[in-house]
């Protein structure tokens, strides 16, 4: 498993006045998770989605929290994307014993 979660403290400052107009941490998180059976396996994590993962839950969190302090209000998560073939969700791992 691969797991990621990426936590930074942000300040938005007025150049003008020096006056701190908005400051908030946010967070982002992401994982990566293969199964495999018995035999010894050569698996590779995908490390690149993970960092995109992040990098875009991050983002969101920090347009989430930039709107309700500075009042705009006009920012909506995005929805997510249609699933395709009628797959189920995914669910998290279950270790089985």
């Amino acid at each position: 498993m691969l797991g990621l979660t990426l936590v930074a403290d942000f300040s938005l400052i007025n150049t003008k006045t020096f006056e701190i107009t908005s400051a908030f941490t946010a967070m982002g998180e992401a994982q990566d998770t293969k199964l495999v059976n018995h035999r010894d396996i050569k698996i590779s994590l995908n490390r690149p989605r993970v960092v995109r993962d992040v990098s875009k839950a991050l983002g969101e969190d920090v347009a989430g929290q930039l709107s309700m302090q500075l009042g705009g209000g006009g920012y909506e998560q995005p929805r997510e994307a249609p699933q395709r073939n009628n797959l189920p969700r995914d669910t998290a791992p279950v270790i089985l014993r």
